[in-house]
């Protein structure tokens, strides 16, 4: 029997929901975070696939995008694959398992930044927005980004923080540029202002009023404050 290494454990989890334009997420990915590949998770690959470059998944994201622009709802088998992903600065955050055909599914052994696709759903009662919900009244809204602040050591069973771990650096990166470039999302039900965490990219101002879902729920986005939301932000 093949001794692997013990499954990951991790907690205390920071996660940021956000919607970018296309050209937002490939400022991200190629201007502002140190070099770092994406790693499929989630299901059996071929002996030699699994890992790829940001080029591939914004080719994905831009067809997202674009459907979004147009009005028209994405299909969830072209993005939910690439939106699914683990990044990493190093290979060495993984472990593959080989099955009796020559493929290969990887594993996680120290921290990564994990991505989902994001779906999210206005709560009435709570006049508020939930995300990672799942049904047929649900917004799609890019993607959601995390990462654990504390990890199990495997061998001391003792929780130590993530921060000396080399993907930290990829998160801090993806987390100061989102500061700077992305905002709170100033919706609009009902004629009530919600200001919600849930981030928003500032070139989605221009086009997010086609957003079919957005249409379909009778939601605005306050684009006229964007101003006053950003010096609050």
């Amino acid at each position: 029997m093949l001794n692997l290494p013990s499954p990951l454990q991790v907690s205390k989890w920071v996660k940021i929901p956000m919607l970018l334009d296309m050209h937002e997420m490939e400022d991200l990915l190629f201007h502002h975070t140190p070099p770092f590949k994406l790693y499929d998770v989630q299901k059996v690959v071929d002996s030699d696939g699994g890992i790829y470059q940001p080029e591939q998944f914004l080719k994905e994201y831009e067809k997202y995008i674009g459907s979004l622009k147009n009005g028209e709802m994405p299909l969830k088998e072209s993005f939910r694959s690439f939106f699914s992903h683990a990044w990493s600065v190093t290979e060495d955050a993984f472990y593959a398992i080989k099955t009796p055909d020559g493929r290969r599914l990887f594993k996680a052994m120290t921290p990564v930044v994990q991505t989902q696709p994001n779906q999210m759903r206005y709560v009435p009662e709570e006049k508020n927005f939930r995300t990672q919900v799942f049904g047929t009244d649900t917004i799609c809204w890019g993607i959601q980004i995390g990462f654990p602040h504390l990890f199990l050591n495997p061998n001391t069973y003792e929780a130590t923080h993530t921060r000396e771990f080399p993907n930290m650096v990829l998160f801090n990166a993806i987390q100061k540029w989102i500061r700077s470039y992305t905002l709170p999302t100033p919706f609009v039900i009902e004629g009530e202002k919600i200001n919600s965490p849930i981030r928003i990219g500032k070139a989605c101002f221009s086009w997010i009023a086609s957003h079919p879902q957005l249409k379909a729920n009778g939601i605005i986005i306050h684009g006229k404050d964007h101003k006053l939301t950003e010096s609050q932000n």
